[in-house]
């Protein structure tokens, strides 16, 4: 029974390096114009579209997060909280 389980640790521990062959592509965008900084977005998608379409849901979710703590563009709901924090 030792041996045995010894054998399938064995095999557990190497699984990792034998690679599964998959067909996954690095894809890169970066982003320059949210919180002032550069950010750089990297994804290991099977296909161009697949890509495009987290690249767009990260894009918007940084965006939405932007718009809300950027205190110096007005937002909804932004611009009236900064000038009440300003007239105190």
């Amino acid at each position: 029974m030792r041996k045995l389980v010894t054998i399938l640790l064995a095999l557990l521990l190497l699984l990792p390096f034998t690679g599964c062959g998959s067909s996954l592509s690095r894809y890169e965008s970066v982003y320059t114009d949210l919180f002032d900084t550069d950010y750089t977005f990297t994804a290991y998608c099977s296909s161009d579209e697949e890509f495009e379409a987290v690249s767009t849901a990260v894009y918007a979710e940084l965006s939405r997060l932007d718009s809300l703590f950027d205190i110096y563009d007005g937002g909804e709901g932004v611009s009236e909280r900064a000038e009440r924090q300003q007239d105190s």
